[in-house]
């Protein structure tokens, strides 16, 4: 039977400056009594949103009508206040198309709306598969849409590749398509010359190209081809629907200018200076574990310097809890992470994520749960003997999975290479993830897709996270 998801479209991505705060918040009908400092200094980094792509002259991905928000304080003023909180540790506070409205929305709602999502450059050079599921309604299933990536410069492929949601690759120049097998469920849009060579190419819905078409071997699109002017018709292409001749340029997908990236040093100062360690008796060098290990926090904002986990550490969370390391953190072994039905971490770091050693990060049953955000540039492995079951926000680093097992969650990172068979599985809960939705306008209406914010369609008149189960 199809499960469907709705979530609505944000209009992530605009040019605009939003106001992130340690802690999450609620919605208010008062624009003055939102502003009000609550006890914390205030940050202001800009908005962590994927940029939509914005065809010109055809209104195509109109942001769905977030404003400016209000300043938002970092932190209740006790734990107590905190741990009965609603939303994420770090929220996003939008001005609200509701008069008079102001609705804070969870960050990592804003981030991790891609499965993959890539600031530069992305390699498959074995099989590469991604599709979705959603954690908070039951186990993995194979198979499900709603997994996009989004890809800002150049994609490079020689193997099988299976995208069960849209694929976005802004880059100019020539993209080869080679593989034997090369299918995508949703939309593919580019700013590239698109040479299809394969034996079984389709796409789900339409075909964006700005630029040339060349298809030669068996290539289908199910819905409608846009082209924008000045290039030959496509040919050697079965089109379900219309070819369209129009001018549009396809935006980069993944916001990764360096005025829209989270000031991770400012986030995590301000949670240093408005943890509870003090409150739970912990020490700075609490998160240092080496052996066999048990470390249960409950929930609260707790700060340490660089950090390194040696050995198996399960770590337990039953409530709201952020962790911010002012410095690197090192994992050799194994991070398990024991979520429950509510528990929720986010952890937040300066330096660099280093990842040695065979063991596990995070839990297969709740990976929208556990979210990184870091902020240094070095390079993350992720190896055969690792299992990685959560949210990475490392917009500077390189990330390279060699023929790891599979990938529960989502990357917003750098660039990325798979090498071997890689499959990820993208975990749709992280978009409700912390709360803070309810207040949330409408999704914007539409006729088609070329009325949504990517990676997000139009189903029954509205644009959505499509997320289908298989029969």
């Amino acid at each position: 039977m199809n499960q469907r998801i709705h979530v609505q479209s944000r209009g992530a991505g605009t040019a605009l400056a939003l106001l992130l705060a340690i802690a999450g918040g609620a919605c208010s009908g008062d624009d003055d009594e939102a502003g009000e400092s609550s006890g914390g200094p205030q940050v202001l980094v800009p908005d962590p949103g994927n940029t939509p792509r914005t065809p010109a002259g055809s209104g195509r991905n109109t942001p769905g009508g977030s404003g400016i928000g209000g300043p938002v304080t970092v932190g209740e003023p006790t734990r107590e206040q905190y741990c009965e909180g609603e939303g994420p540790p770090v929220g996003v506070q939008l001005g609200s198309t509701r008069p008079g409205g102001t609705c804070t929305t969870g960050l990592a709602s804003r981030i991790f709306q891609y499965g993959l999502c890539s600031c530069t450059d992305a390699g498959f050079t074995g099989s590469f598969m991604i599709d979705a599921f959603a954690s908070d309604e039951g186990p993995y299933q194979p198979g499900q849409t709603g997994a996009s990536v989004g890809i800002n410069e150049q994609l490079f492929t020689t193997g099988v590749v299976e995208i069960h949601g849209s694929l976005i690759v802004a880059g100019s120049g020539l993209l080869p398509i080679t593989s034997g097998l090369f299918d995508i469920d949703g939309n593919f849009e580019t700013n590239a010359d698109l040479a299809l060579t394969g034996a079984n190419i389709t796409f789900g819905r339409d075909l964006w190209v700005n630029g040339e078409v060349t298809a030669i071997g068996l290539a289908e699109v199910a819905g409608d081809v846009y082209q924008s002017p000045g290039h030959a018709p496509p040919t050697g292409m079965v089109i379900g629907g219309q070819l369209r001749t129009q001018d549009f340029t396809v935006a980069e997908p993944c916001a990764c200018a360096e005025d829209q990236l989270l000031d991770i040093e400012a986030i995590v100062a301000a949670g240093t200076a408005n943890s509870h360690n003090a409150d739970v008796g912990l020490t700075p060098d609490g998160l240092q574990s080496v052996g066999a290990n048990q470390l249960d926090l409950a929930c609260g904002r707790f700060a340490f310097p660089s950090s390194h986990i040696v050995g198996a550490t399960v770590l337990r969370v039953d409530g709201r809890t952020a962790l911010f390391i002012d410095g690197d953190l090192t994992i050799t072994g194994s991070f398990g992470v024991e979520l429950g039905s509510e528990g929720e971490l986010d952890v937040f770091v300066t330096g660099n994520l280093l990842l040695t050693g065979a063991g596990q990060v995070g839990s297969l049953e709740r990976p929208a749960a556990l979210r990184f955000y870091v902020g240094g540039a070095g390079d993350i492995f992720i190896t055969g003997s690792n299992q990685f079951a959560a949210n990475l926000y490392a917009p500077r680093a390189n990330v390279t999975v060699t023929g790891a097992d599979d990938i529960y969650g989502s990357f917003f990172v750098g660039s990325y290479t798979a090498t071997g068979a890689q499959s990820m599985h993208y975990d749709a809960a992280v978009l409700r993830s912390g709360g803070g939705d309810a207040c949330d306008d409408p999704p914007p209406g539409c006729m088609g897709d070329a009325d949504c914010v990517s990676p997000t369609v139009c189903e029954g008149g509205r644009c959505i996270q499509l997320i289908d189960g298989p029969e």
